[in-house]
């Protein structure tokens, strides 16, 4: 019986245009037309409205009727299928069409998941690797062999512009990115509509995705998508509720929509697995609903069609050396002069006292507001100095009232603390604007108490002219370009106020390269190759952490170091990637005796030393942080007046506690690819060899 009044049944046999086929699906669309799922000769799907498909008479009832076609017509049809052979499953037909350098290990990965039966996968490669460029040499491979027509990308915010440049540059191929003023402009024109239907390859932010109109337009999307992908898909999170429930985020629920909607899916993540059986269960449940029937069920053999991990460490050459060199991290020690000294202790006492005070009164936005001034006052006296004079603008009109942050602000905070990653640098600089101002009482006394208090400590950090980080930093970059004039640096620093800083006033006389937030795409790509061609300096935010190929360059420093050791870790897989011939030296700028740089630096001896234990980075810092509220700890030493010794040897143990978690995860979960070039070279010659070559001549389409 047929799902849709077409007069076509599933196994009926078809003809159209370029081939032949059975039926395996029949859809009904909105517009009443029917949309009909194919195999073909050589096994591909393949799909086709009715109107253009045409029934094929079994041959029973051709013989019967005597009705034999010309000779010469089933010479071409043979030779027809002949050739559409040549395009074998096995190999690429659009690896020549692209403008980028497909490395072995990509060919590998990207095989892996062409030659699969439904190439739904889970690339969980370590930072460095290219998951980006695998991914999308399955979907343009697809797009070749005409089985990827609708295509949905969803990515974190900050990277669905990266995303859409990318595609265009390397492969000519133009995607829309929805984001609201887009969705809303279409519905204006096509009311009556699924907005998802009106494109056929769309990039989007998951929380754009996630919000409640454009969630159930996607669970009703009729047109199903060829293939979806999810960058950082272990934001994807359901838990386990009970014995048989689950508490699913509203990430989770678009990655549940699409997965029920899409054919092929793809999930990218340098951290795949939490320490959460039931997290990555959930996760995989959605590439595939059967595989595993509880989280218990979970393990390595059940896992190996389904996912590819590849550790930098576990990577070798065909001359048998190691394909990624080492790291060599060390630090840069700060003593600040007397002035600077007092001016760090006063503005932390300022910062503890408006803490205490904003926890006291429940304030989470003051409280916010002072965590962000601890982490720029470490940052850079620049950066500090136009915070309190932010604050004190803002104090003297009032200053704003915790209820009074918008709405927009409000929905923010959460995802700011948490994962600031997942916010564009739009959202995060609207939010820390609207934290700077908001008061920590209400209490007019206390208000302007505040008020003298941070006047006299801005005009303390404006009276002060020396800089002894910037000088260290000074004396660093000299000491390397003295020795070698072609050696290139990246610097990177958390705040912008701190790049301008550093460009113009303590590189004045260098013409250096920079990366931040507020750069498109262009400008970005401007300055990305001033580094490479021209200019030894490039000062970058975390606007430059993803999405940067850097390997030409090898000596990084880190002028401030995020309260996340995950965004470092992405820091430097910039320069510690495919590619890279040298030693990548990384150099981290510390503050002696600063209560967050003595748990930082202990917090960071101990995850390189597990690091080095276990061969795996992104992993280690995924997990061993899981459950560690690290931005909590180093306000409780400032706030509390807990030693900082003390809370760095919780923070140790914490953290040797779940090695052995993180060593039994590696050991009975997690797929860990081995590759070899030594093994692996011959075939993946061959694979390239063969998709280079042209199986099909002139002579043969010669009619």
């Amino acid at each position: 019986m047929s799902d849709c009044d077409c007069g076509f049944e599933v196994g009926d046999r078809v003809s159209f245009a370029g081939g032949e086929g059975e039926i395996v699906k029949t859809t009904h669309r909105p517009s009443g037309k029917c949309l009909l799922h194919l195999r073909d000769q050589s096994g591909d799907s393949q799909k086709r409205p009715a109107a253009v498909v045409e029934q094929i008479e079994e041959g029973d009832t051709l013989l019967e009727n005597g009705d034999f076609d010309d000779p010469d017509r089933f010479n071409l049809r043979t030779r027809a299928a002949e050739l559409d052979l040549a395009h074998r499953q096995d190999r690429f037909v659009a690896l020549e069409n692209n403008r980028i350098d497909i490395a072995p290990h990509q060919v590998k990965a990207a095989h892996e998941i062409l030659t699969s039966y439904d190439h739904r996968y889970l690339i969980g490669d370590e930072v460095g690797l290219g998951k980006t460029i695998e991914a999308a040499i399955v979907i343009e491979e697809l797009a070749a062999r005409g089985q990827a027509d609708r295509v949905l990308i969803v990515a974190p915010a900050p990277l669905t512009t990266q995303w859409q440049e990318e595609l265009r540059e390397k492969f000519d191929r133009n995607y829309v990115i929805y984001d609201r003023d887009y969705v809303e402009a279409k519905r204006d024109a096509f009311p009556a509509e699924n907005v998802w239907s009106h494109e056929d390859r769309i990039i989007t932010s998951i929380d754009f995705a996630k919000q409640e109109d454009m969630l159930a337009a996607l669970e009703n999307v009729q047109e199903e998508w060829d293939i979806a992908l999810f960058d950082e898909s272990h934001h994807l999170t359901a838990r386990r509720e009970g014995k048989r429930g689950r508490n699913e985020t509203d990430r989770y629920k678009v990655g549940k929509a699409v997965s029920e909607t899409s054919d092929g899916l793809l999930f990218l993540t340098g951290t795949p697995h939490k320490g959460k059986r039931d997290q990555f269960y959930f996760m995989i449940s959605l590439l595939d609903p059967y595989r595993f029937p509880h989280e218990d069920a979970v393990n390595r053999e059940g896992l190996e069609d389904l996912m590819i991990r590849r550790l930098k460490s576990e990577m070798y050459e065909a001359d048998g050396s190691k394909m990624f060199p080492e790291k060599n991290i060390k630090t840069l020690p700060v003593n600040l002069k007397k002035r600077e000294r007092e001016l760090y202790e006063d503005i932390t006492e300022y910062i503890t006292e408006h803490y205490n005070l904003a926890t006291r009164e429940d304030n989470d936005a003051a409280g916010f507001a002072m965590v962000l001034y601890q982490k720029r006052l470490v940052s850079s006296i620049h950066a500090i100095r136009k915070s309190l004079r932010n604050r004190m603008d803002a104090i003297e009109a009032g200053g704003a009232d915790p209820d009074d942050l918008s709405q927009v602000t409000k929905s923010l905070l959460s995802e700011y603390r948490e994962n600031p990653e997942l916010l564009t640098d739009a959202q995060r600089k609207k939010v820390e604007e609207e934290l700077g101002a908001a008061a920590a009482s209400t209490d007019p006394e206390k208000v302007r108490e505040e008020l003298e208090i941070v006047r006299d400590l801005y005009n303390q950090a404006k009276a002060i002219d020396v800089d002894s980080k910037a000088d260290e930093l000074r004396k660093y970059v000299d000491g390397i370009l003295d020795r070698d004039p072609d050696e290139k640096i990246l610097i990177f620093t958390e705040y912008t106020d701190t790049l301008e800083y550093l460009r113009d006033r303590v590189f004045k006389d260098r013409d250096v390269a920079e990366i931040y937030g507020d750069l498109s795409q262009s400008q970005r790509q401007e300055e990305f190759e001033k580094f490479e061609y021209s200019s030894n300096v490039m000062i970058a935010t975390d606007a430059a952490r993803e999405g940067l190929n850097l390997q030409f360059a090898h000596i990084m420093v880190n002028y401030d170091l995020p309260w996340n050791p995950t965004r470092i870790d992405q820091r430097i897989g910039r320069l510690h990637r495919y590619g890279q011939e040298e030693t990548v030296e990384i150099r981290n700028l510390f503050i002696e005796n600063t209560r967050e740089s003595d748990i930082l630096q202990r917090l960071f001896e101990k995850i390189d030393e597990i690091e080095e234990t276990l061969g795996m980075s992104s992993d280690v810092l995924g997990l061993v942080l899981e459950d560690v509220d690290l931005e909590q700890q180093i306000m409780a030493a400032l706030a509390e007046g807990e030693n900082p010794d003390d809370i760095a040897e919780d923070l140790e143990s914490q953290v040797e506690e779940q090695e052995e978690a993180v060593r039994r995860v590696d050991e009975e979960l997690l797929i860990r690819d081995k590759f070899d070039m030594r093994e692996e070279n011959e075939e993946i010659l061959n694979i390239v060899d063969e998709s280079g070559e042209d199986t099909v001549s002139d002579e043969d389409v010669e009619f």
